[in-house]
């Protein structure tokens, strides 16, 4: 003859026989005792939401995370409480159920599929409401290779995550969740909407780096791919925006000379872009229409001590390159008139785009003086640049 605790409780702590666990019984909130008696999921959830009794729900999975023997009725209880977040509209409850499910869970591999799915809804609470920060590190301290998702969800998590730290210009982080994603993308056969997502996320990685060239190149890539998801003219754009601001090169003026050619390019930017194509120096007020039209990643400056943003060093550039096609020498006065800039910054970019042989030129400093290499066009390049001046003359004259 010998007595078992009600519904085989056990004590959690080494207990010295049954009284003991009774006495520990006592000690435990209403709420508590129902846990262990392992109560209906969703009319303990109801009793809770009547009750408020958030924060105490909060305090019990702190205290019995770790319980084996709860571990399967966790796994029926979550999916109630899933079930309930979607249906509250109180973001604020949400928000406290959700930091105690992570608190308590977010390192049990075993409840990975539950804490994602709260994780992604805490994030976006947090990002509608512009909370940026908090969104992101809802993805904080996630094991990634131990997560216990099929890979397409990890893969959906990963570029999510990924975005928002784009967004906080938390580069390092967001370039290690994308090559993650890369990983996992690899295992992924049947899903071309998180193959574009993880693209478009690598040429915004490029773009906000300052590499514009291969950021273009990334961009345009994907608006030519048939799985883009009715975003192609979106991801065109912004290969448009990124070239224009590029450094001046011979595979820039390569890539620009493609994208004027794009029958599905119009609007604001398409004039910039045949401007620069027809290699026609581009105005105060062409500079400032441009740069309207820019987000801020291309209208920053790369460091505090640039005096140009990475436009309007883009735009000089171009002016320069513009001003060696109209004249064999050329004063330094002359030159700071069509940049906009004093003397001595455009000096300074002349040089720096000869030494990296990006400008055939050579300066005479004594006499103020540029003198450009001349190179004569190829014929074909003159009849595609004069194609493209009378099509420039077309989109203004639509212009509003």
């Amino acid at each position: 003859f010998f007595f078992q605790a009600e519904d085989g409780i056990r004590d959690f702590c080494l207990s010295r026989g049954l009284g003991d666990v009774y006495k520990r019984q006592h000690l435990m909130s209403a709420l508590d005792q129902r846990f262990w008696r392992k109560d209906d999921p969703e009319t303990l959830l109801g009793d809770i939401a009547r009750g408020n009794l958030w924060r105490e729900l909060r305090q019990t999975m702190e205290r019995f995370a770790g319980e084996s023997q709860l571990v399967k009725y966790w796994k029926t209880f979550f999916p109630e409480l899933i079930k309930f977040i979607r249906s509250c509209s109180d973001n604020s409850t949400i928000i406290t159920i959700g930091e105690a499910v992570i608190a308590a869970f977010g390192r049990k591999s075993e409840f990975d599929e539950f804490t994602f799915e709260i994780r992604r809804c805490l994030s976006a609470i947090f990002k509608s409401s512009g909370q940026l920060l908090q969104a992101a590190n809802v993805f904080l301290d996630i094991n990634w290779d131990g997560a216990g998702l099929p890979d397409h969800e990890k893969c959906a998590y990963l570029n999510e995550a990924s975005e928002l730290e784009l967004e906080l210009r938390k580069l390092d982080q967001a370039n290690y969740l994308l090559s993650k994603s890369r990983e996992v993308l690899e295992r992924v056969k049947d899903r071309p909407d998180l193959r574009i997502h993880y693209e478009s996320l690598s040429a915004k990685l490029m773009k906000k780096e300052g590499r514009l060239f291969q950021a273009a190149q990334k961009y345009f890539e994907i608006s030519n791919n048939k799985d883009a998801f009715g975003r192609e003219t979106e991801f065109l754009e912004e290969a448009v925006a990124c070239i224009l601001c590029a450094e001046s090169s011979t595979q820039k003026n390569r890539l620009i000379s493609t994208l004027a050619k794009d029958p599905r390019l119009g609007g604001q930017k398409i004039w910039a872009l045949l401007k620069v194509a027809s290699g026609k120096l581009l105005s105060a007020e062409d500079k400032e229409r441009l740069i309207s039209t820019l987000d801020a990643d291309l209208t920053r400056r790369l460091d505090e001590e640039d005096v140009l943003s990475i436009a309007e060093r883009a735009i000089a550039e171009h002016n320069i390159e513009a001003l060696g096609r109209y004249y064999e020498n050329i004063r330094f006065s002359s030159i700071a008139k069509h940049l906009q800039l004093d003397e001595e910054q455009s000096e300074k970019l002349l040089v720096k785009m000869i030494s990296e042989g990006r400008l055939k030129a050579v300066i005479d400093s004594r006499s103020s003086l540029v003198t450009f290499a001349a190179e004569a066009p190829r014929a074909d390049e003159s009849e595609m640049i004069l194609n493209f001046a009378t099509r420039l003359e077309e989109v203004v004259s639509k212009l509003p």
